[in-house]
């Protein structure tokens, strides 16, 4: 999986079989002949594509931070990063949790306070467009 070369590999395995069983089933002479050159373009192009991913590979993994490791299981990418470069916490001088807390205090107040708000509001415009029991019918 680690294999820097892996993409290239599998890419001009899977183009030469791909380009292989496109030539030998095509209509016309010899088939043989035409899976030979089918799996050679496919080899190439699958392997020209798998290089240059590779190469992006090799490049993300040179510009990342030293503490910061890639491994290729083949389906995914598993990203290893220290816990300091992943919490804000780790560089703060100081504990953030109780600013936290009474931030999130002060958001529910204001939430609380603007349903009240709105709720009031509504009030306000159905007893001035008279909505409710006791209207009476309007005229057309």
């Amino acid at each position: 999986p680690n294999d820097p070369n892996g993409r290239a590999k599998n890419g001009a395995l899977l183009g030469g079989l791909a380009g292989a069983v496109l030539g030998g089933t095509s209509d016309g002479g010899d088939r043989v002949a035409k899976a030979v050159v089918g799996g050679v373009i496919g080899a190439a192009v699958g392997g020209a594509i798998g290089s240059t991913l590779d190469q992006q590979a090799a490049e993300l993994r040179g510009s990342l931070n030293s503490n910061i490791s890639v491994t290729n299981n083949g389906q995914y990418l598993i990203v290893n990063m220290p816990q300091d470069l992943l919490f804000a916490t780790a560089f703060a001088p100081f504990e953030l949790g109780m600013a936290t807390a009474a931030l999130f205090v002060m958001a529910m107040l204001l939430l609380a306070s603007a349903l009240f708000t709105f709720l009031l509001e509504v009030r306000i415009a159905t007893v001035a467009l008279r909505i409710g029991a006791g209207t009476p019918a309007l005229k057309s």
